[in-house]
């Protein structure tokens, strides 16, 4: 126990002996204390810099983008209307001359006849205006594998029942909304093909109010599948009151009033009709010499 006591005391001595000669005492305080705080806080002020700097570049690529994109969107905008322009003059696509062709705004629909047969339906009702006292009155049948006809007064009465009568009158159809108020001047030419039920309402308002032509008849619909409609007084004619509305019905039926009566069924022959029947209609010779038939055999 004693050696151990007396080498640590030589080890101590020998530790107060050691010369530190490098150490200048003197300038020892000017030795910068280094404080952990402020090379953290500063490194966090370079840290903000260097962000500060990525930000900035990132907005002017921001910017230069969003610049990028508004002239692209102009480039379209001009390209569009350009186009929008091109076509207002179909000089170049269409012949004027050529009635088998319509040009109209997206949204123009064409029948494939040339007077369209005005159908009423439950959620609208309907503005129009019978343009004439005259009511044609064609008889039609039906068959499952004709459709519907106009009588030829022959084998279709042999073969099917009586015809039923249908009343048609050319009219004017405003452009109304749901509740059938007029929301623009324009009219659409149409056909009215009603039972005798229904044209017996519209002989009463037109004895009503002075004559059917003078005027205007707001529609409802009870039933679609089988049209059942009524009808009600809705004023003067306002069809009558526009020059352009007038020049428009009265070139359209000038045109068009041979196709009227299409709209109650269409005009057939009595072969035709036998023909859908199954028979063979085939003309034959009743003075054919049947030695001529077989000369050869």
């Amino acid at each position: 126990m004693a050696e151990k006591k007396k080498g640590k005391d030589a080890f101590d001595e020998e530790i107060e002996d050691l010369e530190f000669e490098d150490v200048d005492e003197e300038n020892i305080e000017s030795v910068d204390v280094v404080d952990e705080d402020e090379v953290e806080a500063d490194l966090e002020d370079e840290e903000l810099d260097v962000q500060e700097e990525f930000d900035i570049e990132d907005e002017k690529d921001q910017k230069q983008e969003q610049k990028e994109q508004e002239k692209s969107v102009q480039e379209v905008k001009k390209g569009s209307s350009k186009l929008d322009t091109f076509f207002d003059d179909v000089s170049g696509v269409v012949d004027e001359a050529d009635e088998s062709v319509v040009v109209g705004d997206t949204g123009t629909k064409v029948s494939k006849y040339p007077i369209e047969k005005m159908k009423f339906n439950k959620n609208n009702r309907e503005l129009i205006s019978i343009i004439t006292q005259k009511v044609f009155i064609p008889k039609r049948h039906f068959h499952e594998e004709v459709g519907s006809f106009r009588c030829f007064g022959g084998a279709c009465c042999e073969h099917l029942d009586l015809p039923d009568p249908r009343y048609v009158y050319p009219i004017v159809v405003y452009d109304t909304d749901k509740t059938g108020k007029p929301i623009s001047q324009d009219v659409e030419v149409k056909a009215l093909d009603v039972s005798g039920d229904k044209y017996d309402d519209i002989v009463t308002a037109g004895e009503l109010h002075g004559g059917i032509t003078t005027i205007d008849l707001l529609v409802t619909c009870k039933d679609e599948t089988y049209q059942d409609i009524s009808f009600q007084a809705a004023g003067d004619a306002r069809w009558k009151k526009s020059k352009n509305a007038v020049k428009y019905v009265v070139e359209f039926w000038e045109k068009n009033k041979s196709y009227l009566l299409n709209v109650a069924g269409r005009k057939i022959t009595e072969s035709e009709f036998l023909e859908s029947l199954g028979y063979d209609t085939g003309t034959i010779d009743e003075n054919i010499d049947m030695d001529d038939v077989f000369a050869d055999s």
